[in-house]
């Protein structure tokens, strides 16, 4: 039987860990062989944070109980997803747009988010949104996270992925010795 990647048992060792004690590990180390050690390459893009940033027409008339479900809609993903560091929403001037920009640590997170909010997204689509304009991707996209998003918006909306990481860091906004 051949071995799983540590990438494909992600899903399942998170379920496992919010089953056992209800909180999600930032990082899963594997043991491995030696010879199965990541590059100094596959290690940066392992960490490298993924970015979704996506932009939806909202249906005329649901701007106002748009915005109050997509609040509801972020007090769920802050419960559900830990690992997340940024999840905000913002609608234009005119009110006919809302683009929500997305953080995640890593493509292991936006992963468990896509399979998390699935039938969220479902809803907002039928109830609030017309359709996806545009949809960027900072990172090295995994575990079909591309084809997700592609099943959600349809052909002519531009997926823009841009997976490779050049050079950047990721400050967290906390005060220094805060717990």
């Amino acid at each position: 039987m051949p071995r799983r990647s540590r990438w494909e048992c992600a899903e399942s060792k998170a379920a496992a860990h919010l089953e056992a004690h209800g909180l999600l590990t930032a990082r899963f180390y594997p043991v491995r062989e030696a010879i199965d050690a990541p590059t100094e390459k596959e290690r940066s893009l392992m960490t490298a944070p993924f970015i979704f940033v996506g932009t939806h027409r909202i249906k005329e008339g649901q701007l106002d109980a748009y915005i109050e479900y997509f609040r509801e809609f972020v007090e769920f993903v802050k419960e559900n997803e830990p690992r997340l560091i940024l999840f905000e929403g913002f609608v234009n001037d005119e009110g006919t747009r809302m683009t929500t920009v997305q953080v995640h640590p890593d493509a292991e997170s936006m992963d468990f988010h896509m399979q998390t909010i699935g039938k969220h997204i479902g809803e907002a689509y039928d109830r609030f949104l017309d359709r996806s304009e545009r949809i960027d991707v900072y990172g090295v996209p995994r575990g079909g996270v591309v084809e997700m998003i592609k099943q959600l918006a349809s052909t002519d909306v531009p997926l823009n992925v841009s997976a490779r990481p050049v050079a950047g860091f990721t400050r967290s906004t906390e005060p220094v010795g805060a717990s």
